[in-house]
């Protein structure tokens, strides 16, 4: 029979201490890592569950649609301030551009007016911006907005509650203004307030494919120009936050194909087709999904993807975008940061 060896005994206790140790230390980040990938895991499941079980065909789709229209809400909508003449004044014009907006986003607004859309480069760009605005919650904050209009004469203001849920409203509103008063334009470009966009390029881009097309024998561009998102699952329950979507919000289990929300171009002839199909379609507050993707299907109008004009990982920009040839950036920092890359573009653009 061996006999007790102390020495051996507490080796053991050694051991199992630092293993306790490791496992105490360890555990609390498993469990944390865990809890952060979770939520991404459970959308590749419900994603990859969609494809390969959900997929339905625009056919079935617009079928749907048949029983879920609110036509009889739906009215043109009330101008508070319309500005008929910008788009009048300027003949010539190739491209008009809006932007949603909201009294609190004037820095963002300005740098728009300072950087890619400043008509200083009108000669070059021929290009004009506008601001959509709903309506005001208080007299002072109308009195802004007014002092604001009648210095640049860019902000065109409908009449809805400007709200989170009505920014579709706000798409419509733009393709109504732009219907009426800007359809000698021969493009549109949808913009969110914090892109960094070398419009010089996307001009050339434009000119160089418009004169593909009709080279080739065809018409006019009859699609939308974007980075394209396919089959994307709608948003249900908690955890979504301000993302999800009720089943009588939308009753598919995806959106219609649509576009990157941060920016795209339309062909302004298709834009009348657009707000046409606004009376017919069912309403969806999703603003990206409704106007590209919701109002299109219902109009029979295609997508052209063009994901590599777009860079989505701001921290590439000077890789892809200003020694690259991405056109798009979307940049949600400080202004003044996008401020700096536009400088840059202009040596890029106008020293070449």
């Amino acid at each position: 029979m061996s006999s007790f060896r102390p020495q051996r005994f507490c080796g053991v206790i050694l051991k199992c201490s630092r293993i306790w140790r490791i496992l105490f230390i360890a555990v609390p980040w498993i469990g944390l890592t865990y809890l952060m990938i979770l939520p991404m895991l459970e959308k590749l499941l419900a994603y990859t569950d969609y494809t390969s079980t959900n997929r339905v065909s625009d056919d079935v789709g617009n079928k749907r649609f048949q029983t879920f229209h609110h036509n009889s809400t739906k009215q043109r909508l009330r101008y508070l301030i319309e500005e008929p003449s910008l788009c009048h004044d300027s003949p010539d014009l190739f491209m008009i551009s809006y932007v949603h907006s909201a009294v609190h986003k004037k820095e963002n607004r300005q740098l728009i007016r300072d950087t890619w859309a400043n008509l200083r480069y009108y000669p070059i760009l021929r290009m004009k911006v506008f601001f959509v605005f709903g309506a005001a919650v208080s007299k002072e904050e109308q009195d802004v907005i007014e002092k604001e209009s009648s210095q640049y004469h860019d902000i065109i203001q409908l009449d809805f509650v400007d709200s989170y849920k009505n920014l579709s409203l706000k798409g419509v509103g733009a393709l109504q203004w732009i219907s009426e008063h800007c359809m000698h334009a021969p493009w549109v470009l949808k913009s969110d307030d914090d892109m960094v966009i070398n419009t010089f390029a996307l001009q050339e881009y434009l000119a160089y494919h418009t004169k593909g097309e009709l080279k080739g024998g065809n018409s006019f561009p009859d699609k939308i120009i974007c980075a394209v998102w396919w089959g994307m699952t709608v948003l249900r329950g908690t955890g979504c936050a301000k993302w999800c979507v009720s089943e009588e919000e939308w009753p598919e289990n995806s959106f219609p194909t649509y576009c990157s929300g941060s920016a795209f171009v339309i062909p302004t002839h298709l834009v009348p087709r657009l707000y046409d199909a606004y009376f017919t379609a069912p309403f969806l507050w999703v603003d990206d999904a409704y106007i590209s993707g919701v109002l299109p299907r219902e109009a029979g109008i295609k997508h052209r993807p063009v994901h590599s004009l777009y860079e989505m990982n701001y921290h590439l920009i000077q890789r892809n975008m200003i020694h690259g040839n991405r056109l798009f950036c979307h940049h949600p920092g400080r202004a003044a940061s996008r401020g700096q890359w536009w400088s840059l573009i202009l040596a890029k653009e106008l020293n070449a």
